[in-house]
């Protein structure tokens, strides 16, 4: 397994939405500036997470660290569909910047009691902590581009996450509803211009959301 693709650096903006339907957003779009666009097609995003034994991830997100990572596991489609192919991604964090690092998993069935995680992260720049399946969420996206892709926007609705108990299937259960949708600009460090223009006239209050932190405080209490 090898890696396949490294991310630029770029930032991230996030917006959690409540009291509005994907449609109304899509409206709001054609109003701001840039000629909004759809980029992709509409689809199904499912990630599980990854974590040490002690929450090291969970807990430097929530210290508001500088220095972040974390590993997820990522597949698109409908769940039957799953892991046809799906990709692992080291997702780092530094101040405001981000960047992935991706490596493809093609045939991986994750319903397997052969998989082993240490295959799996065997190439893992943080070896010093015991890595395990911790938290699942899905939400359907859609994607939005703008001046040719230097902005970009992912609408991201019918959140749900579920806890992952230590098993050697990984199946998720108990899924659970997540409230509102969330609006995510962005863009690269170029860019931050054009984004600063466009945040002005984004309607909504920018958050700190993280996907990870969300599912991790709706399936599990500390």
């Amino acid at each position: 397994m090898s890696l396949k693709e490294q991310t630029a650096w770029r930032y991230e903006r996030k917006y959690v939405v409540l009291g509005y339907r994907p449609a109304e957003i899509e409206i709001l779009l054609r109003q701001l500036p840039f000629a909004w666009r759809k980029a992709h097609a509409p689809r199904w995003l499912h990630n599980i997470y990854f974590d040490s034994i002690d929450w090291h991830c969970y807990r430097a997100n929530l210290a508001g660290s500088s220095q972040r990572y974390k590993y997820r596991l990522r597949f698109y489609g409908p769940w039957q569909n799953a892991w046809q192919p799906a990709r692992l991604e080291l997702k780092q964090k530094t101040g405001e910047l981000g960047r992935k690092q991706i490596w493809e998993l093609p045939k991986l069935d994750v319903n397997s009691p052969k998989m082993q995680l240490a295959a799996l992260l065997d190439h893992a720049p943080h070896k010093g902590y015991a890595w395990a399946p911790k938290v699942y969420n899905c939400y359907y996206r859609q994607y939005y581009s703008a001046l040719n892709g230097r902005l970009r926007l992912t609408l991201d609705s019918q959140q749900a996450a579920a806890a992952i108990w230590p098993s050697s299937y990984w199946q998720p259960k108990g899924e659970k509803a997540m409230d509102g949708l969330i609006l995510e600009l962005k863009y690269g460090p170029e860019e931050a211009n054009l984004a600063e223009e466009l945040a002005q006239q984004i309607p909504f209050r920018l958050s700190k959301n993280s996907k990870y932190i969300q599912a991790v405080q709706q399936c599990y209490r500390f």
